[in-house]
């Protein structure tokens, strides 16, 4: 397909038939329009560039969230991922479609085991028999990308996640569509400029890219073992790299209870209360401690084990914040809980979430408003989910745009307050975040970390003034070949120079008046005909045009004050 308005796109044709694209254009075009958003397709007019009819039908029945969740299942793997990655982004997805993308669903088909074990072969040479002494051929969980065996492996049980064959070409494909539409977007519907599509899809792009790569999902895995291996009430299960590749993972199994099921953990006789206690000591741990957190922690990915540990499973998703985002989290946090909306205003500035033509003063005061109704609630009746779900909703409306980072945190901690309410109904986040703040801040005061601090600011001082001669002899340069222009613009000037201008207008308008005086004058004394009651008419018309001009140049200065 040629690249579209210019754009380039990353992806070359001579890697994937134009003919297949174009089917799956057709593809997407019929389903967006069978789904109630046929409006959408026209205005990008993505059906007249592919000469798509477009097929409008109404479904009043549903509503716009559950259309969207229904489109994107039916779409495919890719843009169910999409969706499942846009459910983190509260900063600029409306909450009821937030609640229904998180209902989106892996598609769930199985692949046929012998092109499972094909792939398998290609990436370690060897049967699947020839390394297992028991496989089972029924998956033993099926997702978009992957499906996962349970397998015995020198006596231990294991499972193996096989990526599924030909997902990374289709993945490519879509994406490579998804960039043509977001362009599309951004020339046809200026609304959605403030949203960056193509940047969204650069980032649906990484992350995905991310998790289709087994290899980082396994040093994720290592990374947390080390993490939390002083930590007796957290289990992260074992990678055995010698079968893992880019494509196969394969971990040790672990037998345990998803932890929304609460039914199983009473029948175990597990304490529910103890566990929800766990699971929010970990998440602050990665959080305030580690910097490298579980980034989708929902019910399916942590398991309870019968002695009562927790063990977090799929790593495909991480997110990792370093001191000064945290510290920026925190006083954001700190600033909602204490009603003090300057703080979290400084605290969005100084992470660049501002645009440049926000309305700062309608947005402190919106928050300011929001604030007072949570002004006198205890800590611990605070639902920091309904706070966190305000505060969104007003940086939407203003177009506030949180680091990605940050948001898929926040998203996670408001899955872990509805996962720790489920366990136990006293629990409270924001009572249970205090202590973790409170010794990370000191941490942050104490006399080394100062000195730390100001280590660097020195050595990054001295670097600066360091390469200051040889930054500003290539600066000069540079101005010397013309490869830098300089303009200046004046700001705030605009009425002196509308004086200077009536000034000058004046003094211009007083010359031609002495101007004319002086000719009359000269043309009287020559007394030049013709003659009007004997003296030279020129020099009469003279005067009289010159004592008019005069007279209203003094009224103009009176009436303006400008004597």
């Amino acid at each position: 397909m040629p690249t579209l308005y210019g754009r380039k796109n990353i992806y070359q044709m001579n890697k994937y038939r134009l003919t297949d694209k174009l089917k799956r254009y057709r593809h997407i075009v019929n389903i967006v329009s069978k789904y109630g958003f046929g409006i959408i397709v026209e205005k990008i007019h993505l059906g007249k560039l592919f000469r798509i009819p477009i097929k409008y039908k109404k479904r009043e029945s549903l509503s716009a969230p559950v259309r969207v969740r229904k489109m994107l299942e039916e779409l495919g793997p890719t843009f169910i991922k999409l969706g499942q990655i846009l459910s983190t982004r509260p900063d600029f997805v409306p909450l009821p479609y937030i609640r229904e993308l998180e209902k989106l669903q892996d598609n769930t088909t199985k692949i046929p085991f012998d092109k499972i074990e094909e792939v398998f072969f290609n990436e370690h040479q060897k049967n699947i028999s020839d390394i297992f002494s028991y496989f089972e051929e029924e998956p033993f969980a099926s997702a978009s990308i992957s499906q996962v065996h349970r397998a015995e492996y020198q006596g231990n049980e294991v499972v193996v996640k096989i990526q599924k064959p030909d997902i990374e070409e289709q993945i490519d494909t879509d994406i490579s569509i998804m960039y043509d539409i977001a362009a599309l977007i951004e020339k046809f519907i200026k609304e959605a400029d403030i949203y960056q599509p193509v940047c969204i899809v650069q980032e649906f792009e990484k992350m995905l890219k991310k998790e289709l790569n087994f290899f980082l999902e396994a040093h994720n895995i290592e990374r947390f073992r080390k993490n939390f291996e002083n930590e007796k009430d957290i289990y992260v299960p074992f990678v055995y790299k010698e079968l893992t590749t880019k494509k196969v993972l394969t971990l040790e199994f672990i037998d345990g209870i998803k932890i929304s099921d609460i039914d199983k953990l009473d029948k175990e006789c597990l304490d529910k209360k103890r566990i929800s206690q766990i699971g929010l000591n970990s998440i602050m741990k990665q959080v305030f401690v580690d910097g490298f957190f579980h980034g989708d922690p929902h019910p399916a990915n942590i398991l309870v084990t019968r002695n009562c540990k927790l063990c977090f499973i799929d790593f495909g998703i991480v997110g990792r914040i370093n001191e000064e985002r945290r510290l920026e989290l925190i006083h954001i946090f700190s600033g909602l809980m204490d009603g003090d909306s300057s703080k979290i205003l400084d605290s969005l500035e100084m992470m660049g979430a501002l645009q440049e033509d926000t309305d700062t003063k309608n947005f402190k005061e919106e928050i300011e408003d929001m604030l007072d109704c949570y002004k006198n609630v205890p800590i611990k009746e605070l639902d920091i989910n309904l706070l966190l779900e305000d505060s969104f909703s007003i940086m939407r409306k203003y177009y506030i745009k949180i680091p990605s980072n940050l948001t898929i945190l926040i998203k996670t901690l408001i899955t872990l307050e509805g996962i720790g309410l489920s366990l136990d109904p006293d629990f409270s986040i924001a009572v249970s975040m205090k202590p973790f703040v409170t010794k990370f801040i000191s941490e942050r005061i104490r006399i080394k970390n100062i000195f730390k601090d100001a280590v660097n600011i020195s050595y990054g001082m001295f670097r600066v003034f360091k390469e200051m001669p040889a930054s500003f002899t290539s600066f000069l340069k540079m101005l010397k070949k013309g490869s830098i222009s300089i303009s200046f613009e004046h700001k705030g000037l605009r009425e002196l120079i509308n004086i200077i201008d009536k000034s000058s207008s004046r003094l211009s308008f007083s010359l031609i008046i002495a101007s004319l005086i002086i000719s009359s004058s000269l043309i009287m004394v020559s007394g030049a005909a013709p003659l009007i009651f004997g003296f030279p008419a020129f020099g009469v018309v003279f005067f009289c045009v010159s004592a008019i001009l005069g007279i209203w140049l003094i009224i103009d200065i009176i009436k303006h004050r400008s004597l």
